[in-house]
C-alpha cells in the first residue's frame, strides 16, 4: 500500500519501489521529530467530496460518518470498487475546497498550529531548500486556464487582505493555498514533506530494519513464511483487497486516475 502510495504522489515516469535498505545506512534514522507538523499536513479535508454515488444512490458525504451500514450491506469488494470509479473521484487539495462538514474541522486545524506555535509557510519552504514566495501571486501560482487564472487572483486577494505580507501566511493556510502539480494529487510544499515523510518515517519502521528484514531468520521468526510470500508479492491496495475477499472480479480498485499520464 505504500508502494502505490509513493507512486500516486509522485508524478514522474519513474517507478519507486519501497525498499527499506535504503534506511539502513541512513543518518536521518530516526523518530519522527515533526509530529505538529505533520498531524497539520495531513488534514487532507478538501480531497473528501461533498456528495458521493454509490450505486443509485446520491449520498451526502457526511452522512458517510459514524455510518457502517453501507459497507456492511455493499461487502468491502463493491465499497472499494465505488470509491475507486471516476464517478467518485477525490476532489482538489486547496483552500475553500472542503465540503461543508468538515469546516469546523478546518477552523480547528487553523487552532492548533497556533497553539502549538507552528512556523510560517515561507519559513517551512526555506527549511525544505525552497525558494520562499516573494508574493502572494508566486503563492498562489499562474495559470492559463481563465477560470483558474480568476480564481487565483481573487485567493492571492484575499489572502493579502488578510495577512498583508507574504511572510505572514500561516503554515496551513500557505500550503493549501499552493496549486497542486499537474495529473498529481499536492502541491509543492506538501509534496516535498510527504515524500521525505515517507523516505525518512514509513522506510525506517523497526519490522523493516536490517535486523527484522534485513536478517533470514528473524524475518521469518517475525512474518512467518506465509507472511513473507505475501508481503513480497504485494504491490498494489488491489493485491491486498484480492487476498481478502472473493468477488473482485477484476474490477478497478487503485489511488491514482486512470487517465493520468506521467511527464
Amino acid at each position: 500500500v505504500i508502494e502505490e502510495y509513493i507512486n500516486h504522489i509522485n508524478t514522474s515516469v519513474f517507478r519507486f519501489r519501497a525498499n527499506p535498505e535504503v534506511a539502513w545506512e541512513a543518518d536521518w534514522n530516526r523518530p519522527n521529530w515533526m509530529t505538529a507538523e505533520f498531524s497539520l499536513l495531513y488534514r487532507w479535508h478538501s480531497l473528501v467530496p461533498q456528495k458521493v454515488k454509490w450505486g443509485a444512490l446520491e449520498i451526502d458525504g457526511g452522512n458517510l460518518r459514524f455510518n457502517n451500514r453501507l459497507l456492511t450491506d455493499s461487502g468491502l469488494a463493491d465499497a472499494f470498487v465505488v470509491f475507486s470509479h471516476k464517478d467518485n473521484r477525490a476532489t482538489q487539495l486547496g483552500l475553500g475546497n472542503s465540503p461543508s462538514f468538515l469546516d469546523d474541522a478546518e477552523e480547528k486545524a487553523v487552532d492548533q498550529a497556533r497553539t502549538n506555535n507552528i512556523a510560517t509557510y515561507n519559513d517551512y519552504r526555506e527549511a525544505m531548500d525552497m525558494d520562499r514566495a516573494n508574493s502572494f501571486q508566486d503563492l498562489v501560482g499562474k495559470s492559463s486556464d481563465p477560470t483558474e487564472k480568476a480564481r487565483r487572483a481573487a485567493l492571492a486577494t484575499e489572502l493579502e487582505r488578510l495577512y498583508g505580507t507574504v511572510d505572514n501566511v500561516e503554515f496551513y493556510v500557505g500550503l493549501f493555498a499552493e496549486p497542486v502539480e499537474t495529473n498529481g494529487p499536492l502541491p509543492d510544499l506538501l509534496l516535498a514533506m510527504v515524500a521525505m515523510d515517507a523516505f525518512s518515517q514509513a522506510l525506517t519502521n523497526p519490522l523493516l530494519s536490517r535486523h527484522v528484514m534485513g536478517n533470514a531468520d528473524n524475518r521469518r521468526l517475525a512474518f512467518t513464511d506465509a507472511g513473507i510470500a505475501a508481503v513480497t508479492g504485494t504491490r498494489r491496495l488491489a493485491d491486498v483487497l484480492a487476498r481478502n475477499t472473493d468477488d473482485l472480479n477484476g474490477r478497478f480498485v487503485g489511488m491514482t486516475q486512470q487517465s493520468w499520464q506521467r511527464d
